[in-house]
């Protein structure tokens, strides 16, 4: 009885047409995800950056002008997953700022991971202070990352391992 129930849900729920409204320049347009429709894209800027070229940016996402873009696709996904590779970031966003008939203008809202603008040890003599910096090797404006925080602490772990054991 629970299956057939569980069934007639899903059936249901297939049934439905999935949209979404977007705010276009005060505008609020209706995206309908069930019917897909195609645009040019007219221009991708992107916001949110300080230290990262646009341009290159841009390239990264794969969105290029002139190209054609069906709202919602594969295309906008792998923009957002071009950009994510690279670490950057700590989130990804794109945004439809303007639709003139066919084409479509798009921003990528990018927040950039932090970046490292200094460190210094606690409770540590100046001697040990400079073999681990050598080990750990971290560089000023160094993009901060998961990675380079477990990395870190790896290396010094390992000094203090390696000098227990001399």
């Amino acid at each position: 009885m629970m299956k057939r129930f569980l069934a007639i849900v899903a059936l249901f729920i297939s049934t439905l047409s999935v949209s979404a409204q977007v705010l276009i320049g005060g505008e609020t347009q209706t995206i309908d995800y069930g019917n897909p429709k195609t645009y040019m894209i007219g221009g991708v800027v992107i916001s949110g950056t300080k230290y990262l070229d646009e341009n290159v940016l841009i390239s990264i996402s794969g969105l290029t002008v002139g190209d054609s873009l069906e709202i919602p696709s594969e295309k906008t996904s792998e923009a957002i997953k071009n950009l994510w590779k690279q670490g950057l970031f700590s989130d990804i966003q794109i945004y439809v700022t303007r639709v003139q008939g066919q084409t479509i203008f798009l921003e990528l809202r990018l927040t950039e991971r932090p970046r490292l603008s200094t460190f210094k040890f606690n409770n540590v003599s100046k001697s040990d202070a400079d073999k681990i910096r050598e080990k750990i090797k971290l560089e000023r404006d160094k993009v901060v990352t998961e990675n380079v925080k477990a990395a870190t602490k790896t290396a010094v772990v390992d000094y203090y391992i390696e000098k227990g054991s001399q």
